[in-house]
């Protein structure tokens, strides 16, 4: 069901965990179809994303979902990073199911969020 990028980011996700303290800001979201949620932490210092981390309660998709967009998010500019969407994370897992897009759309909008709060926290 899932392709092999998907099972590694699955099996050993990038960037799992939490950040904690001065400057770190953090975006949640729920995955309306099943429930499972998302939260992440990000860091931004130079304009761009300096630390970041992701916890996710669910299942496999939602895991691989998560841990593609850390990747992806990793170290880049804030206006790139703002540029993030769910085709662009579907792209990275592909074949992706259209039963897990939900998973990638979760994920995306949790890691947005925590960048709306970026600027000035």
């Amino acid at each position: 069901m899932y392709s092999p990028i998907a099972m590694d980011h699955f099996l050993k996700p990038r960037h799992a965990g939490t950040l904690t303290g001065p400057g770190v800001c953090s975006g949640s979201a729920t995955n309306a179809d099943c429930g499972d949620t998302a939260r992440f932490t990000v860091r931004i210092a130079g304009g761009a994303v300096a630390e970041l981390a992701f916890a996710s309660n669910g299942c496999a998709g939602a895991i691989a979902a998560c841990s593609a967009t850390a990747q992806w998010l990793a170290a880049k500019p804030l206006p790139a990073a703002l540029a993030l969407n769910a085709a662009a994370i579907e792209g990275i897992l592909a074949p992706w199911t259209a039963s897990k897009r939900g998973c990638t759309q979760m994920a995306v909008t949790a890691a947005l969020a925590a960048l709306a709060q970026a600027n000035p926290c």
